[in-house]
């Protein structure tokens, strides 16, 4: 039986500590130095510290933050944890006090905005609840989780969105490759297509040369410029005053506004393909796509795939045409899931592109069973 782990790290959000650690930092620094300059009153010390302390905890929780679980269907126990660097609160439990492995939807809100979670808890026989997924977004993945845990641990499973019946494990859905058909005819081929399929069995390919137009995927780029040029033009007429606190100042609100603006478009870009290839073996799919600066490969083993489903995009919708094209994802997207990760494929031409990869993704795996 295999351990199920996972080790979280903030990843890219740990750009929005930067500031936080270095303000805190700075701001203990000059509460310390009799012979900084304050173009105000100062604060103080009391005061000045813990703002400081408040400052730099935030930050390093964004950089270092860590934290995870840890599961053991040999020995029926398991763990999660979080800390800084190291692990500074543990939390143990055994598997025969688990309840059930459960799946809810959440709308969290802030002041501004609202948006849906589906975390994935364990629950206890005393209705204590220990996070394993606390911010997917994503149902698919979420309950795709939970089911992976249910099945390897023996554990049973409440899906709220699914009516919250309580499943025993053997109730639980199969993994992908179990209830996978082994007789799937051939699709047939649209009759305008750049999906190729090539190979026999034991090693096939499926790949895709099919671009959309770069205008879309500059789209982002325009309108950061519109946002970014005003505030760029205001931050250097205050950088040739010469005033310090002021260069300080704005560096600090500009990293707020210009960072979330850049981290966007990196990601909008990043997304952006222009094609796909498959290689399909006895064991594993090797996905590779095509990016506007190279290419990303992934090996995905064939037990390890959890579903694969297709999602079709509506040519009315003239916004949503303009963020599909923008990342080059017209037509359609295909995803395989696998391990918590979505890897999807696109562009196509039209849906019935999609529909057909979709369908031969389905045959070819068949082929393996």
């Amino acid at each position: 039986m295999k351990i199920i782990e996972a080790h979280k790290t903030p990843g890219a959000l740990a750009v929005i500590g930067i500031p936080f650690f270095a303000g805190g930092l700075f701001f203990f620094y000059a509460m310390l130095n009799p012979n900084a300059q304050w173009s105000g009153t100062k604060p103080s010390l009391f005061v000045g510290l813990i703002v400081s302390f408040i400052f730099t905890l935030i930050g390093a929780a964004f950089l270092f933050g860590r934290s995870g679980y840890i599961l053991d269907p040999f020995r029926r126990r398991g763990l999660t944890y979080w800390g800084l660097l190291v692990p500074f609160k543990r939390f143990h439990f055994k598997f025969e006090n688990i309840k059930y492995i459960h799946i809810c939807k959440e709308i969290r809100k802030s002041k501004n905005s609202s948006y849906t979670v589906y975390p994935v808890r364990l629950i206890t026989t005393n209705d204590v609840k220990i996070n394993i997924e606390n911010n997917l977004r994503d149902y698919l993945l979420a309950r795709e989780k939970a089911e992976s845990i249910a099945r390897q641990c023996s554990f049973n499973l409440r899906n709220d969105e699914e009516g919250g019946k309580i499943l025993g494990p053997s109730e639980v859905d199969p993994a992908f490759m179990e209830k996978l058909e082994s007789n799937i005819s051939r699709p047939q081929s649209p009759l305008k297509t750049h999906i190729k399929c090539s190979g026999s069995t034991g090693k096939s390919v499926i790949e895709s040369n099919f671009k959309t137009s770069i205008i879309g995927a500059l789209t982002p780029s325009l309108i950061v410029l519109l946002f970014v040029t005003p505030f760029a033009l205001y931050f250097f007429r205050e950088l040739s005053t010469g005033n310090p606190p002021n260069f300080i100042r704005y560096s600090f609100i500009g990293f707020f506004f210009v960072i979330p603006i850049l981290l966007t478009l990196n990601a909008t870009l990043g997304r952006r393909q222009n094609g796909f290839k498959l290689s399909f073996s006895d064991k594993s799919i090797e996905v590779q796509s095509y990016k506007i600066m190279g290419h990303t490969t992934h090996k995905i083993k064939l037990q390890e795939i959890d579903d694969i489903t297709l999602r079709s995009f509506d040519a009315k919708n003239a916004l949503l045409n303009l963020i599909n094209t923008s990342v080059g994802a017209s037509g359609g997207e295909v995803s395989i899931i696998s391990n918590d990760t979505r890897y999807s494929l696109y562009p196509f031409e039209n849906a019935e592109n999609a529909q057909f990869l979709y369908d031969l993704i389905y045959y070819e795996l068949s082929r393996y069973k």
